[in-house]
């Protein structure tokens, strides 16, 4: 699941740690007795205080994360549906949303990786489909070559794929997605023939190119992808209902958080409104 949305940098994102911070600190402000010198509670059963500006950040800070869980159980939907669309026969890696929590706690808070698997492994329960785990440990897809069916590890930060066979160069998670798709029944290792594969390049450097294209544009890319973001703001579109509703993650979340202003609204410091 690509959200491309870097947490710490919109302004929903500081929305949401501003409110959780004012809280906590009204809550010591208060009550600075129930706490120790490290600023934890201390053990026991305290009387706390709630202010009235406590208790209406509390409330805005409730409201703004329901309408962030419905907008993300929205676009789980929408991104389910593409792909049950595509097929209903799915392998995926397994992988272990816990031990992500460790490593990328707020990513995972935000884009909720484990109600999107449930998400999908129900609908296509549904639609009389398969989807199987495939364990990692075993298959080491991201570091398999097909091309001299050798192994090469990488360490995580490289994120192509090229070997001096004459594969890649081509994104490391494209290329696992690629293998994984000709995993057969118990195999660990993927059958490709190399017509398979001339049939399947082109359509892994489009989807590169077409990703390099997002990022020119100035729309925000998952870092795993490996592919820097352009400074440069993205062009207003000719034609908006062509655009695709994930791609627009970041500024759907921002509008159903309520912090997306009405630019016929602006005012400048003369008091007249502003003509485009």
């Amino acid at each position: 699941m690509h959200t491309d949305v870097t947490d710490g940098c919109t302004r929903s994102g500081f929305f949401r740690h501003f409110s959780v911070n004012f809280m906590r600190e009204k809550f010591y402000s208060t009550k600075p007795e129930n706490y120790d010198e490290q600023g934890r509670v201390k053990k026991g059963r305290w009387h706390w205080k709630e202010s009235r500006r406590y208790q209406q950040t509390r409330r805005q800070h409730a409201n703004a994360e329901r309408r962030l869980a419905a907008h993300r159980k929205s676009l789980h939907g929408y991104l389910v549906n593409s792909l049950v669309r595509l097929g209903n026969r799915i392998q995926i890696e397994k992988t272990s949303f816990r031990g992500w929590q460790k490593l990328y706690g707020k990513s995972v808070n935000l884009r909720a990786p484990g109600m999107f698997y449930e998400h999908l492994k129900r609908i296509v329960a549904k639609t009389g489909g398969t989807l199987r785990e495939v364990g990692t440990f075993k298959t080491r897809l991201s570091q398999y070559c097909h091309g001299c069916k050798t192994y090469h590890k990488k360490p995580l930060s490289q994120r192509w794929h090229q070997c001096p066979c004459g594969i890649g160069p081509v994104q490391r998670d494209l290329y696992s997605a690629f293998l994984l798709a000709y995993l057969q029944g118990t195999d660990m290792i993927p059958s490709i023939s190399h017509d398979e594969w001339e049939g399947a390049e082109p359509r892994l450097l489009a989807e590169i190119e077409r990703l390099k294209q997002r990022a020119n544009e100035g729309q925000s890319l998952p870092r795993s992808f490996g592919i820097p973001r352009a400074g440069a703001r993205r062009p207003k579109s000719l034609s908006p209902n062509r655009q695709d509703p994930m791609l627009q993650y970041h500024r759907g979340r921002l509008e159903t958080l309520g912090l997306v202003k009405d630019p016929s609204r602006r005012r400048d410091r003369g008091g007249f409104s502003r003509t485009l």
